[in-house]
């Protein structure tokens, strides 16, 4: 194949991954986190669903000619997938009450998918012309990919994700440019398109039309709102919007009897609303929850998470010596810094731009108060609005670094909102309880938590709890009309006081998750998933079991549930339509093909296990990368460079390593069976490192695996390559196996974890190996 059109056939994959990335940030601000993961499923089927149209086409006219035209289309396909998020009115909200709302969401893929069809046609059409260069082919299209990850970054940094978009049609022109057969007709105008469409990502500003049940929607609603700050990078959308009606104060005591004045919020992709208070609230920190800590404790204290909120203003405004804030998001701490000055540039405040884990491992000095704010808006655990969100906040692993940087008489403070049945709330209490037993101490005599109407908080000291400590915390709650949860030494009494329950159930929850028996068994009678996270099953907003099944499916179109009541199902129903059209997209080309082909059942298997294992490495490998790198979109930019880069060399390699496949692919498995219980603990130890060396860490790992990782497919096109009709079918295989493991290892990892999804791709390639050798006959 000619440099030219293995240039082109990078500068499309390149586009393919760049729109890729930039999807999962569209979504994560029109809709939600856990309709992110889709744009991954959406790519993956096009490209499924190029191979068998490739394979109905025929080889006569499946070749170079069908690649250009592809990569030619791709930049319309760009705009039709964009028109459709604009225009197309799909409320996930209402799902289950308006069933027009399945068509729309079913236009919203079809048009989504074009841009990935064509890019799939563009690669899958030059590996049908020349199945016996698949190697060169498939290392062009894995390499191109992996620039698209760091091209997305860059891009995403300086420009909102709808420009992405722009970007990523001006790559796909440039590939057509160099794929078609004579470039002399066609180079200048895709040149001049490329530059055009290059230069309008980077000034133009394409509007997104958020779901109007995220928070800023909502807040836009309040008379005189106006947005007062609006800036995207690469890893969020960061708007503060200003309002004399707004008045935002989580946990405010009935005691309290003055003026609340107006508050500025900030949200973050739409959502997760945070206050924003300046000196004129001061007053009110001392009718919070979280203020209880000052009863008792003074001396320096941490604000982690904390780019926003009153517990900063609540520390200095109770005279704590020196106040350090640790927030990851410099666009917060922009917005931050101009909404409320005056708290931000005080004397005695230290600002941290870190992310909280890797700080809580790099960081030497101790604090006498630790405070871990709520930075998610209160939802209704039914709706799953944050169930496929890895939040390594409130991880077993975490409170264990959390108790660390406490001194030797330092009060950690964690506030989560109520929920009825209790849920949230008590899975952040059983992991705390957890990590002190883990280090040695008893729960039950360093615990103790105080409940508002609507907000539950956590205090751990980190010496077991005095007599008069706990006399001053019942006082404070007292006289703010607070009902003390638990606090050694405390009766019931103190539980109902003031916000009453028909039935205590949050004394019960919290007394039953002090004790390893009782927990268990509590966790399993829960109505929800409430086992403590771990940083290898870190979806802490992850509620749902089986058995709420029933209750769903007899409530729909008869009680308000969003998303059909759990972010859960949303992967489910993905699924099971998924597995439907990959069954269609493997099976309908088989009568183009006219007879079914010698050892076609062994062609199926070797791809399909290749197409599932990758993806169970590739998603563990991103998903633990947000712990080590800080964010997902850095995770799914530095993995996905690494990983398609050293496939991409694996795969350039192929030709001659086809007499080895079998053992290259049984040391793979190998490989993986050691790779995936000590992943976490090489994570976890690399934590405090400066970012270049995680960076250089995460890399060196999908390196090792990404090489070998590249050979299998190329190879395996490469030994079919004489029955040059089978190539297309091969190619649709691999990428309908693809889609079902992308839903299929976020499954895996719900349910048993990252060492769970790795160990499945560790079988994958096993059962691959054995296939390898059949396919060689």
């Amino acid at each position: 194949m000619r440099l030219r059109s293995r240039v082109g056939i990078g500068l499309v994959s390149a586009a393919g991954l760049l729109m890729e990335i930039a999807l999962t940030r569209i979504f994560s601000i029109v809709q939600w986190y856990h309709f992110a993961f889709l744009a991954v499923g959406i790519g993956l089927l096009g490209y499924g669903a190029s191979g068998t149209l490739l394979t109905i086409l025929g080889r006569d006219r499946a070749g170079e000619t069908v690649s250009a035209c592809a990569a030619g289309l791709f930049p319309a396909a760009v705009a039709a997938a964009y028109g459709a998020l604009l225009l197309v009115p799909f409320d996930a909200y209402r799902i289950v009450l308006e069933p027009v709302q399945f068509a729309y969401l079913a236009a919203q893929l079809a048009a989504m998918v074009l841009p990935f069809l064509c890019a799939g046609l563009a690669v899958g059409g030059a590996l049908a012309a020349r199945p016996q260069e698949a190697g060169s082919v498939y290392a062009a299209s894995l390499v191109g990919s992996g620039a698209g990850c760091l091209l997305a970054v860059g891009i995403l940094q300086v420009a909102p994700a709808p420009a992405a978009l722009l970007a990523a049609a001006g790559l796909g022109a440039a590939g057509a440019g160099c794929l078609w057969p004579r470039p002399s007709r066609l180079v200048p105008a895709a040149g001049a398109l490329t530059a055009l469409l290059l230069a309008a990502s980077l000034t133009v500003t394409p509007p997104l039309r958020l779901s109007p049940y995220k928070a800023l929607s909502q807040y836009a609603l309040f008379p005189d709102a106006r947005i007062t700050f609006s800036r995207s990078n690469a890893v969020s959308r960061v708007d503060v919007v200003a309002s004399g009606a707004i008045r935002a104060v989580p946990g405010l005591s009935p005691a309290y009897r003055g003026r609340v004045p107006p508050t500025t919020i900030l949200t973050l992709d739409g959502d997760a609303p945070r206050p924003l208070p300046g000196m004129a609230q001061a007053a009110l920190t001392a009718f919070i929850p979280s203020s209880a800590v000052y009863a008792l404790r003074r001396g320096p204290t941490l604000v982690l998470d904390g780019g926003a909120g009153f517990e900063i203003l609540g520390a200095l405004r109770h005279g704590m010596p020196e106040v350090v804030v640790v927030e990851s998001n410099p666009l917060v701490l922009e917005a931050a810094v101009g909404a409320a000055p005056s708290v931000f540039r005080h004397p005695r405040l230290r600002v941290v731009r870190e992310d909280v884990r890797v700080f809580l491992r790099r960081e030497k000095a101790r604090f006498d108060v630790v405070h871990l704010p709520p930075r998610e808006s209160f939802q209704v655990i039914a709706s799953g609005a944050y169930s496929l969100t890895e939040h390594y906040l409130y991880t077993v692993e975490a409170f264990r670094d959390l108790i660390d940087r406490l001194t030797a008489d330092g009060i950690l403070v964690v506030t989560r909102w109520l929920q009825q049945p209790p849920s949230e709330e008590v899975k952040v209490w059983a992991a705390a309880a957890v990590a002190l037993e883990q280090l040695g101490l008893a729960p039950a005599a360093h615990l103790a938590a105080v409940r508002s109407l609507h907000t539950a908080t956590l205090f751990l000291g980190r010496r077991p709890w005095t007599a008069a400590e706990v006399a001053r915390l019942a006082a404070f709650a007292a006289s703010r009309r607070f009902d003390v949860i638990y606090a050694p030494g405390l009766g019931p009494e103190t539980s109902n006081r003031f916000n009453v329950l028909p039935v205590d159930v949050y004394r019960a929850a919290f007394t039953a998750m002090l004790a390893p028996a009782t927990r268990r068994q509590y966790i399993e009678d829960s109505p929800f998933d409430i086992a403590p996270a771990t940083d290898s099953r870190p979806f802490f907003f992850h509620f749902f079991r089986r058995q709420q099944v029933p209750a769903i499916l007899a409530g729909l179109g008869r009680t308000w549930q969003p998303f059909g009541g759990g972010g859960y199902l949303v992967i489910l129903g993905a699924f099971a339509v998924t597995l439907l059209l990959s069954i269609l997209l493997v099976l309908w080309p088989l009568r183009r093909l006219g007879t079914v082909p010698a050892r076609a059942g062994t062609v199926l298997v070797y791809f399909l296990l290749l197409g599932a294992g990758y993806l169970f490495v590739e998603i563990p490998l991103m998903q633990q990368g947000i712990l080590l790198l800080g964010h997902p979109t850095y995770a799914v930019s530095v993995v996905l460079f690494g990983l398609l880069t050293a496939s991409g060399i694996g795969s350039a390699q192929s030709g001659r390593l086809l007499r080895r496949l079998p053992h290259l692919l049984g040391g793979l498995a190998g490989a993986l069976l050691l790779t995936a219980p000590g992943l976490g603990a090489l994570v976890h130890g690399a934590l405090g490192l400066p970012l270049g060396l995680r960076v250089v860490l995460t890399l060196a790992v999908v390196v090792l695996l990404g090489v070998p990782m590249g050979v299998p497919f190329a190879a395996g096109i490469q030994v079919i390559a004489r029955r040059a009709e089978v190539v297309p079918w091969a190619w649709a295989v691999n990428g309908c196996a693809s889609v079902l493991s992308a839903t299929g290892a976020v499954l895996a990892a719900l349910q048993g974890g990252f060492p769970v999804a790795l160990g499945c791709a560790a079988v994958a390639y096993g059962l691959a190996a054995v296939a390898a050798v059949g396919l060689r006959r």
